[in-house]
């Protein structure tokens, strides 16, 4: 078991034993004929890749018989006409050319069809190529590779944008898909590619990603790593609104600073809460309960709640973002600036009001602002000088491995439960994509604690307590709870990931 990028040996991770090909839809006749192979997942200490050991040929998997058409998803169609409109308006001008790589049925390509720009598909599959063609998408019926490299240049000559969505993953020769990419791409040329990202597939355990057409799954730091070992430069997307302006005002802690960890975990005398909910917007709210509750605490916050009624020794009321003006900073480094909607209720008072206030009678510099629009001018006072760097830096290797004989707890944070504004907006809490306070188990562990569905049970973690209803979920895996953070009935326990009891309630 060998590395596809740097030829090392692989560590094995994950074995399926003997499968055929997903999309080889037999006829019964042909049922002795199935072309089966090892499905084992390895993984590269080299490159941090995690890919298949073996798998069926690209013949075998991309023919005149392929199954999936892009097209005949409205989701997919409303996607790549957002995606062509942005690479239009970014990277291309009229007479740029542009190659999309596994075009399929040409839905990403239709949006170039009636513009003045040069565009091709590669699409190995036939009869999706076909389908292209006859819908007047310009579509060559092969594969994207350096021993067609002369006949792509041929066609559309040097490019300005390659793209492909949900298609790298596919091709075992990476090394051969880069190297096409150095010659074929402008000197100010981009690749643009979308992919199943590995984080999410361990959070959302689709572990039916892997399959043989999956012969990669990508992590960011697979990315930088392959990037690293080939000579390419490629960037990372922040994970949230703001953080390319966290990171060009300087917010984070300096050489003698401490993290929200080390502040937990330290002696603080004092701490200040800027907009934070700490049962809700830290990792472990125990441990943060503890800290907060061993110092003295200024808690700056729009919503009043009973975790700070009993930690904060000083509560002041402060705007929500819409009642006051301010920047956000986008990915690309551009400034946006807003006026705030309404004016904040009774008697709070912008943050960056309250922050002036403090520092001043804290006789502390550098907090003599009139307006807002003053603390942004200085904060990115060097904004045209810079671009944001979000290329991955080398990071301090930690041990993951954990051994433990009991429950593991595993969750994330549910999308509207991520801030303040939308815990609290009853419509968003009533749609799917809403968690609810139920802990999901699989049946297996619902058996061996003989409760049922809508049960209640007992959840201890470390001094916490949790006592919710059970919802049998078999995309759980076993021995495990499945109870998100940030909602009403985890706010009493630990770390979102961390070995739990669990008892029949």
């Amino acid at each position: 078991m060998y590395c596809k990028i740097t030829n090392s040996q692989l560590s094995p991770f994950m074995s399926f034993g003997k499968m055929p090909i997903a999309n080889g839809f037999l006829e019964k006749e042909n049922f002795n004929k199935e072309f089966f192979f090892n499905l084992e997942v390895g993984f590269s200490e080299k490159c941090s890749l995690f890919q298949l050991n073996e798998h069926p040929t690209p013949n075998q998997m991309f023919n005149q018989n392929y199954p999936f058409f892009t097209g005949s998803s409205e989701f997919m169609k409303t996607h790549f006409k957002k995606y062509s409109e942005f690479i239009k308006k970014e990277y291309l001008k009229n007479n740029s050319n542009i190659i999309e790589i596994g075009s399929n049925d040409g839905t990403f390509l239709s949006n170039f069809k009636d513009s003045n720009l040069n565009y091709v598909g590669f699409e190995p599959s036939k009869n999706v190529a076909d389908l292209a063609n006859k819908k007047g998408i310009k579509t060559i019926n092969n594969f994207f590779n350096l021993e067609n490299l002369e006949s792509i240049k041929n066609f559309i000559g040097n490019t300005s944008v390659v793209f492909a969505a949900n298609v790298i993953c596919h091709i075992p020769e990476l090394n051969n898909l880069i190297k096409t990419l150095d010659k074929l791409l402008t000197k100010d040329g981009v690749f643009i590619f979308e992919e199943p990202y590995l984080g999410s597939m361990f959070e959302k355990t689709s572990y039916d990603q892997i399959y043989d057409e999956h012969i990669f799954m990508f992590s960011a730091s697979s990315v930088s790593k392959i990037s690293s070992i080939t000579n390419l430069t490629w960037g990372t997307v922040g994970f949230g609104a703001n953080d390319t302006g966290a990171w060009m005002a300087n917010v984070f802690p300096g050489k003698e600073g401490l993290n929200s960890q080390q502040m937990q975990e330290g002696s603080c005398e004092a701490l200040l809460l800027l907009g934070v909910e700490p049962e809700a917007d830290t990792a472990d709210p125990m441990k943060t309960f503890k800290a907060l509750s061993d110092s003295t605490t200024v808690a700056i916050t729009s919503y009043m709640t009973p975790y700070l009624e009993k930690t904060a020794d000083v509560i002041l009321p402060m705007g929500t973002f819409a009642e006051t003006s301010g920047t956000f900073v986008n990915l690309q480094g551009d400034i946006q600036s807003f006026h705030g909607a309404v004016s904040p209720l009774g008697d709070a008072r912008p943050g960056w009001k309250i922050l002036r206030v403090l520092g001043n009678l804290t006789d502390l510099d550098g907090f003599d602002y009139l307006d807002s629009a003053e603390v942004c001018q200085d904060a990115l006072k060097d904004n045209d000088k810079q671009v944001p760097n979000n290329t991955l830096g080398e990071t301090e290797k930690i041990d993951i491995s954990w051994e433990h004989t009991g429950i593991a707890r595993i969750g994330g944070v549910p999308m509207y439960a991520s801030d303040a504004i939308v815990r609290r907006s009853p419509a968003l809490q009533r749609t799917p994509d809403t968690w609810s306070d139920n802990a999901r188990i699989n049946d297996q562990m619902a058996e061996g604690l003989s409760v049922q569905d809508g049960d209640s049970v007992r959840i201890t973690q470390g001094e916490g307590v949790a006592n919710v209803k059970i919802k049998i979920d078999n995309g759980v895996p076993d021995d495990c709870v499945w109870l998100p953070a940030a909602i009403s009935t985890s706010r009493n326990l630990g770390c979102s990931f961390g070995e739990v009891r669990v008892e029949k309630g």
